[in-house]
């Protein structure tokens, strides 16, 4: 049995990364962190940047502590870049990621349990898929502030599973990030890499598999 025909016989739910797999917003995300450092003389380049993208922002914010040596206590950096965030994802338009309600409803309409996983806090998350054309379809939205250890920790999709009624090895989910996909992984899900821009040196090495986009991904499962 390959890898698609065990995940299409074994899972009964679907947990759905936000940033870089629904929403096309990783480029905010960097900008998000860019802004606030700009108070201290620091350019954060896209090619910086880089290293961060799928880490929960607490762990962001500090590895940037210590890499850049800021005068300044945990918290302070994202709570600016978070306020900063809400600002822009309620003033601008937010575009869903190529096939994203395709997918989403296509796990919809096969009576497949839905959520929405994110190391963004809960509310950012909830906008972001409102925003989008997406919200209606999860009944779960499970934000990085909810658990106690962000991605590359398990807890996020634990949790994810929990709200699902599912056991973790039941659930399959979708990853545009390195430390999203150990996240899912470490918790015991099946997980499809689906690298971005942001994302496409990292290491994609522990999901089961790789698709160049959210339609590649179902075209395989719609045929396995």
């Amino acid at each position: 049995m390959n890898t698609w025909e065990k995940i299409n016989k074994t899972i009964e739910g679907v947990i759905f990364d936000v940033d870089g797999v629904l929403a096309d917003t990783e480029k905010y995300q960097w900008l998000g962190w860019v802004e606030p450092l700009k108070e201290y003389n620091i350019p954060l380049t896209k090619k910086q940047y880089l290293k961060y993208a799928g880490k929960q922002g607490d762990v962001i914010e500090s590895e940037m502590i210590s890499e850049f040596n800021l005068p300044i206590e945990k918290h302070i950096l994202l709570q600016k870049k978070e306020k900063m965030l809400i600002e822009w994802f309620h003033k601008k338009k937010l575009n869903r990621m190529k096939y994203a309600k395709q997918a989403v409803e296509y796990f919809f309409k096969s009576n497949i349990k839905l959520a929405a996983a994110s190391g963004s806090p809960r509310d950012e998350a909830i906008l972001k898929l409102e925003k989008t054309g997406l919200l209606s379809y999860f009944p779960f939205v499970v934000g990085g502030t909810e658990v106690k250890r962000g991605k590359p920790y398990p807890d996020i999709y634990i949790h994810a599973a929990k709200l699902l009624q599912l056991k973790p090895n039941k659930c399959l989910s979708f990853e545009d990030t390195q430390y999203g996909v150990e996240s899912a992984k470490s918790a015991e899900l099946f997980c499809i890499g689906v690298p971005t821009e942001f994302s496409i040196k990292q290491n994609f090495s522990k999901a089961d598999e790789i698709c160049k986009d959210l339609k590649e991904a179902i075209t395989f499962l719609k045929i396995n």
